[in-house]
């Protein structure tokens, strides 16, 4: 979902666990920062 956001021209950041940095950047999403 989040790609096909991207694709769309949307921002797409996640709240997630810092684990899932590397996944989350590979896939060209952001993570959010506190």
């Amino acid at each position: 979902l989040g790609r096909v956001l991207l694709a769309a021209g949307h921002r797409v950041r996640l709240a997630t666990h810092e684990t899932f940095r590397k996944f989350v950047h590979g896939n060209g999403l952001e993570i959010m920062n506190n």
